[in-house]
């Protein structure tokens, strides 16, 4: 077996059995290789991968995993067990059925799934192991560093013709040579060894770092000339598949975007910074959207169902992340990390090519002069630097190399990668990069010569793609733009860019149409009012739902055409980890508040004031909304966070339930850290992190949710694509979102540039059912995460309940400042019901309050009088609204959900915690 590939290092691997003899490795001439399983037949490989899915799903469930996420491995489960069925014949039969045991798993001593005796393993034929062998060593050499090569050896072995790797890149600008030629030469290592290679093209990615002056259509024209270089550059396309982001994206929007929000919602956003050196930006001043690129390239593993990240070094942070995510979200199978070499610059210090910098690479459309003069003038040291450490980014280096030669650098990743390539210089031909380089270093090959000999390697492998671009029309007409792009002044591609109509979706046309559109709208907005609801609870506090319907029934009032729309952000709240990010208890909290507010709405006395009824007020989900546009809306999102720093998003924070923001205010950690770097979040929003994720970022927690970045700018994306005349809020936590959303549209110009005034913040108090003296920190909204004895909840028993918290409530003597029962008078019974009776006096009308206010100012009405006063007509609303609740089938079904939901996330005794019992 010849090593024509250079593959020596990989095939001496001690669990490959091969030993080398000259030019030449022999299988099991050092020590006997270990016994071996039985070679897996097509069927049992298909089993295999069928278990590991299936214990993939179980893991998800178990873990309350989103729907989408789960469903899509269902359907991953479903296409395996057809493709067993085509192999074998015969359906696939769960173990146990086939009378076989499972695939990984050993069967009893001598028996089969049926009790029937088990023949003996059979050894694995040796060339079955020779050939695998052969594809590991081939697969391998690709990177310079593999994680894990075990896995590596595993994927092989169950899928030896049929593993995917993949790659994403960003189309920005001309193609150097380690994308042209080192790329073609590493993927087609790779499907000659079984391979399906899949390209993401990254159209999205440079989107959000500005290329192309951020045009979509100039990135694309970019993508596709990248496609032709390699085409032209040699790569085999047969097995060589490219995907376009902002396409595959979109037609897939309702599974990529739940697990983008699932990933960005594990990790701290100290560890996704640490990805974020990737798009080379100082971390000191990364803008929001840069946030989102590692998170979105994380889902991309996934989305591409990828068992090889194939990228190079400096991508190797945000691949690992993909498999810290595994661990986090209990996923079986983790992508192999297979990190290719990052080529040196031209110039002396430049660890990578810098495409700004022309003179640092060989360009693949460069011609044979410009090839001649960049080599001529490249750094090309004889010795190491004396003492200094090496000046390449040691992020980008994970072999030590302290020569740094560019020129030696092309000749071993460059010239003699390919099969059976050799390199002609001073007169003698080599084969090896090792002969070349010693004879550089012992003076026996000149600079001048090992220059010479790389010109015309060089431009031997260039020149075909320079042949094809002058030759081919289509492939000519396509350079031509390209050139034209990058002659283009980018102060005017900026000032264009920022004159023209900002691309958002119109999140309500769909839903509700007719109306005017939002763009058509005169001076001080003519869209509906817009109530957005805050993050769902397992335990609905009763101040928060008239809360909402006070805001319903101002909105309606203040909106130019009387309708509101009641905004339940679904995707939000699992961005943000709401209810252990479990997407069914989220639908079913919201459900629960949307029939809780019908009821009580139901229960207003005066019939003008009901606000739930008939066409005047539409419930809408954030992710349905979402879904008619997905393009168009993410790419807002993007837009808000180019033109919005990291540190200014934390303004706009959606403000957490009170506990699930003290939880995350601890930074009790959760989850195991993964390759000494990880920083995951657990379900309920706490946060932990390792030392190497330690620091943060400038304005933030470092134990903080990524995910609250994420649901700051679609906040500000919800509110842009809405287009609401009025935002009814409460004045602190509860505006800081809509005020990032108001100064991103001030700062953008999107009055000028869509003809969209802004909306009015229509600031109201809010109503407030806590009873004890002091509000729990975090919940000036009036909102909790945990059930509470110091609070009214949708569901407190009408009677028992009511009256047990309303004996515990504080309520001192004449003081009418700080009065819970007084203010659950003003705000509950006088809203709903008109009237309080304390002791047959009956308080109604305009002047209610004041008049209660004056007679407990003055003694004259009591703590003994006023309590059971209020518990009685708080009894009444509780009855009436739980009765309306059992005979909702939406809410009965909702409530269900949500105790289901409860009582699964409960510790399990012998844990740290337990729930306590209730007397």
């Amino acid at each position: 077996m010849a090593d024509p590939l250079h593959l020596g290092p990989y095939l001496q691997h001690p669990s490959l059995g091969f030993e080398r003899t000259g030019r030449f490795f022999v299988l099991g001439l050092g020590a006997p290789m270990a016994s071996a399983p039985e070679a897996p037949s097509p069927g049992e490989e298909v089993a295999a991968r069928i278990g590991a899915v299936g214990d993939e799903i179980r893991k998800l469930k178990a873990s309350k995993a989103s729907k989408e996420l789960v469903m899509r491995k269902v359907e991953e489960l479903n296409q395996l067990k057809s493709e067993y069925e085509k192999v074998t014949g015969r359906p696939y039969a769960a173990p146990g059925l086939a009378g076989k045991p499972y695939p990984g798993k050993a069967a009893p001593a001598g028996k089969t799934g049926k009790g029937k005796a088990a023949p003996a393993a059979a050894a694995e034929d040796p060339t079955v192991a020779a050939r695998r062998a052969v594809k590991f060593a081939a697969v391998r050499s690709v990177g310079e560093e593999c994680v894990t090569e075990a896995d590596l050896e595993t994927l092989l072995k169950l899928r030896p013709d049929s593993f995917r790797l993949y790659d994403g890149f960003e189309p920005s600008g001309r193609m150097h040579i380690a994308q042209g030629i080192f790329k073609a030469i590493n993927v087609n290592k790779c499907t000659e060894a079984g391979g399906t290679f899949v390209f993401w093209v990254a159209d999205w990615f440079a989107l959000m770092n500005d290329k192309m002056g951020g045009d979509l259509d100039k990135i694309k024209d970019v993508g596709q000339y990248f496609v032709e270089v390699w085409r032209a550059a040699g790569m085999d396309m047969s097995k060589v598949e490219f995907r376009w982001a902002s396409e595959d994206i979109t037609k897939n929007a309702a599974t990529y975007w739940p697990q983008m929000l699932d990933i960005a919602r594990r990790f701290t956003l100290a560890r996704i910074t640490k990805c974020c050196t990737i798009m080379g930006r100082a971390e000191g001043n990364l803008t929001a959207a840069q946030i989102l690129y590692p998170i979105m390239q994380c889902t991309d593993v996934f989305f591409l169902r990828a068992d090889v990240c194939q990228l190079g070094v400096d991508q190797r942070k945000v691949n690992m992340l993909a498999r810290e995510y595994c661990d986090a979200a209990g996923l079986v199978l983790k992508p192999v990390i297979l990190s290719h070499h990052m080529l040196y610059g031209l110039k002396q210090g430049q660890a990578k090519m810098s495409k700004s910098d022309p003179d640092s690479a060989i360009f693949m459309e460069d011609s044979e002069g410009d090839i001649a003069r960049k080599l001529g003038q490249a750094y090309c040291p004889r010795e190491a630097k004396g003492g200094a450490a090496p000046s390449a980014d040691g992020e980008l280096r994970l072999v030590v190399d302290d020569l740094e030669n560019p020129c030696l650098d092309y000749v071993k990743h460059i010239v003699l990668s390919p099969e059976g390539a050799t390199f002609t210089a001073g007169g003698a031909t080599y084969t090896t990069y090792e002969a070349v380089k010693a004879a550089f270093l012992e003076g026996a090959l000149s600079e001048e010569a090992l220059k010479a000999g790389l010109v015309t390697a060089v431009d031997a492998l260039v020149a075909p793609v320079r042949k094809h671009f002058a030759e081919n029309l289509e492939a000519r007409a396509l350079l031509g733009r390209i050139t034209g792009y990058k002659k283009e002044d980018a102060a005017a591609q900026t000032s264009a860019a920022k004159s023209k109509p900002l691309r958002r979706h119109p999140l309500l046309k769909p839903l509700l149409g007719g109306g005017t559109p939002p763009e058509q709208s005169s001076a001080g907005g003519g869209g509906p009012c817009v109530v957005f609801a805050p993050l769902p609870t397992a335990h609905c506090p009763l101040g928060l739902c008239l809360t909402l319907l006070r805001r319903i029934r101002a909105g309606l009032a203040a909106a130019p055409e009387g309708k509101a729309v009641l905004w339940l952000p679904d995707w939000s709240a699992l961005v943000l980890s709401s209810l252990g990010g479990d997407t069914k208890a989220i639908r079913a909290a919201y459900t629960l508040l949307v029939e809780s507010l019908r009821a009580l709405d139901a229960l207003q006395v005066d019939p003008s004031k009901r606000v739930m009824m008939g066409s005047r007020l539409q419930v809408v989900w954030q992710s349905e909304a979402v879904l008619q546009g997905p393009s168009d809306y993410w790419i807002s999102v993007i837009d808000v966070g180019r033109a919005l720093k990291l540190n200014q998003v934390q303004m706009g924070f959606l403000p957490l339930p009170s506990a699930a923001a003290s939880a995350a205010a601890s930074g009790e950690a959760s989850g195991e850290a993964a390759s000494g770097e990880s920083a995951t979040v657990s379900a309920d929003g706490k946060a932990g992190e390792t030392e190497a994720a330690a620091g943060g970022v400038p304005g933030h927690a470092p134990s903080e949710a990524a995910g609250r970045v994420v649901s700051a700018l679609m906040h500000c994306g919800d509110v842009l694509g809405c287009h609401p005349s009025v935002i009814p809020c409460s004045q602190g936590a509860d505006e800081a979102p809509h005020k990032l959303a108001l100064g991103y549209w001030a700062s953008a110009r999107v009055a000028a540039r869509n003809g969209l005034p802004p909306p009015v913040l229509l600031r109201l108090p809010a109503v407030s059912t806590w009873l004890s003296k002091d509000r729990p920190p975090g919940s000036g909204q009036g909102f909790s995460a945990a059930s509470s004895d110091d609070e009214y909840l949708v569901g407190d028993d009408p009677k028992g309940g009511a009256n047990k918290k309303m004996k515990r409530a504080f309520c001192e003597p004449g003081n009418v400042e700080n009065n819970p029962p007084l203010a659950v008078a003003r705000d509950v019974l006088l809203e709903l019901l008109g009237k309080v009776e304390v002791d047959g006096k009956v308080f109604s009308g305009s002047d209610a309050f004041a008049s209660m206010r004056q007679a407990f100012a003055a003694d004259e009405l009591t703590p003994q009088a006023l309590k059971p006063a209020v518990t009685q007509g708080v009894a009444l609303v509780l009855d009436t609204l739980n009765d309306a609740l059992k005979a909702s089938p939406e809410a009965k079904k909702a409530d269900a959900a949500l105790k289901q939901w409860l009582k699964a996330s409960q510790p399990k005794k012998g844990g740290k915690q337990q729930p306590k019992k209730k007397k």
